[in-house]
């Protein structure tokens, strides 16, 4: 579609005004694009008659935490450019409603616009994994019940900690080493667990905002939650920490480092007192959550089932309620069960603390899904043995150099590894004048890429490459699409009809909408 078409369509009702989606999508940070999105971008700006602006963000771990957020908050500092915030909307799924959450917290924070609202669709909001949905059953959910493991690379995993020569660690490592409470014993957890950012930071607040002290303040929200979902309660309780925020305020005694053992305890390696608005700083929040009973994470994704287009119409309806509506009117807590054997939501009571977690045992690392990811792990390892291409990516900071013994270069011989080792590591470091940047940072990985000079390129580097599983997968779902906008092409024909008319006279006509449907 031009550019021309987008702002013929893009008025919907609102008096001339762009409106316009900031979508971000998911994929845990580390994969996904707006490719595999393309039909539920689509179908969006159908459905609202608006612009969706989808940013290609960067990825980890080559562009870990907060490349992201920086990513998706420049975005909408260009759009507030060209229109106001109030004719903005936020949308996102899985990482991409954690990356919203977390945008959100941090415009209020900060004073700046808020949207005329936001969708978060199976928002990813506690890395951690702190929720019991993420142990109990998870065979309606395609996600694994150990996470995501990513074959070695030039680019996965990042070199481990060192060790100094009395047995600890360095002081810019020490942080990264997660300890935790496995069956009577505390194990030392080394490699990094989430490819988005280093176990020290997964607590942290713009990273986990079910971690954020309250959620109050913020744009009317839409959650959506599928109930067979692994990260169900989690996306559950964001939705009643925004909507009462006194309720559900985030204890100042909560800790970036902490983790939590089988029997509830709560241990903390550094006491660090967090810095932020309390619950009373902020009205509550307008929320209205939906959950769909037995439906998988991003139901959107099987956009050809009649439970997705139902969770389409929902985001629909909601967009054009915050478009229309004056900023403000929009107050209140709605919580309804979806099914589509019911012509109307069914509406649940809200839920209180009690049926969640406590507060301490929130947010932090628990024993469970580390000892899932942990077994996980070692099949992960003997499913590909250390190669080329691991090597590759554990001597990325030191040049060739040994890491872990995995490894030995021609100058590992002539030179002590550890030193060896030690003095590229430094020599890289002294650039950033004391900072430390993340050791999965594509900066520090210049010497594995160099090792890949006259290699092919891996999935994902070329622009021109095509993964054919999402591009069957997208076909799919274009379908209905396609037959939907063909039937809808007569309306739109009068709505850029009118737009030209308006542009001639200088007047302002609003065009009608289609009824939304779940067809």
């Amino acid at each position: 579609m031009s550019d021309e078409e987008l702002d013929e369509n893009s008025d919907g009702g609102g008096g001339g005004q762009k409106r316009t989606m900031l979508y971000v999508h998911g994929g845990a940070y580390y994969f996904g694009s707006v490719d595999e999105h393309r039909y539920q971008l689509q179908r969006h700006a159908r459905k609202l008659s608006a612009k969706v602006f989808a940013p290609r963000y960067r990825l980890a771990p080559q562009f870990p935490f907060p490349c992201a957020l920086y990513d998706v908050l420049a975005c909408y500092f260009y759009l507030l450019e060209q229109q106001p915030a109030e004719s903005i909307i936020f949308a996102g799924d899985s990482a991409g409603g954690g990356l919203i959450l977390s945008l959100l917290c941090l415009l209020r924070d900060q004073g700046l616009p808020l949207p005329a609202g936001a969708v978060l669709i199976s928002p990813w909001v506690d890395l951690c994994h702190s929720f019991p949905s993420v142990i109990s059953d998870n065979s309606k959910d395609y996600i694994p019940p150990h996470g995501f493991l990513h074959r070695p690379s030039a680019a996965w995993p990042p070199p481990p900690p060192k060790k100094c020569d009395d047995g600890s660690y360095a002081e810019r490592d020490q942080a990264r080493v997660l300890q935790v409470p496995i069956d009577g014993e505390t194990v030392e957890i080394t490699d990094q667990i989430q490819l988005y950012t280093t176990n020290d930071l997964l607590p942290h607040p713009l990273v986990s905002p079910v971690n954020q002290r309250t959620l109050g303040g913020l744009c009317p929200l839409l959650v959506l939650v599928g109930g067979g979902e692994v990260l169900r309660d989690e996306q559950v309780f964001v939705a009643h920490k925004a909507a009462f925020p006194s309720t559900f305020d985030k204890a100042p005694a909560a800790t970036p480092l902490a983790t939590a053992t089988a029997e509830g305890e709560t241990l903390a390696a550094d006491t660090v007192s967090p810095d932020g608005p309390s619950a009373t700083d902020y009205p509550p929040t307008a929320v209205h959550l939906q959950v769909f009973p037995d439906a998988c994470h991003v139901l959107p994704t099987l956009a050809w089932t009649r439970p997705a287009k139902r969770m389409c119409a929902s985001i629909a309806a909601f967009g054009k309620k915050v478009f229309d509506a004056p900023p403000g009117e929009i107050q209140g807590f709605t919580y309804e069960v979806v099914t589509i054997a019911d012509a109307t939501p069914v509406s649940q009571e809200p839920l209180t603390p009690k049926d969640f977690p406590a507060p301490e045992l929130i947010g932090v690392v628990t024993p469970e899904p580390v000892k899932r990811w942990m077994v996980a792990r070692r099949k992960w390892d003997e499913k590909y043995p250390p190669s080329s291409s691991r090597e590759l990516g554990l001597v990325a900071l030191c040049g060739g150099a040994c890491v872990g013994g995995r490894h030995k270069s021609k100058k590992d011989e002539k030179k002590g590894k550890e030193e060896y080792e030690e003095e590229e590591m430094e020599e890289l470091l002294c650039e950033w004048e004391g900072e430390f940047p993340p050791p999965s940072a594509a900066v520090l990985r210049r010497g594995a890429m160099k090792e890949r000079e006259g290699e092919k390129p891996s999935e994902g580097e070329t622009k021109q490459e095509k993964g054919w599983g999402m591009s069957i997968w997208a076909g799919w779902g274009a379908k209905s699409d396609d037959r939907r906008v063909r039937s809808e092409e007569p309306h739109m024909e009068t709505v850029r009809n009118r737009s030209r008319s308006r542009s001639r006279s200088g007047g302002s006509v609003a065009p009608t909408l289609p009824p939304i449907e779940i067809d």
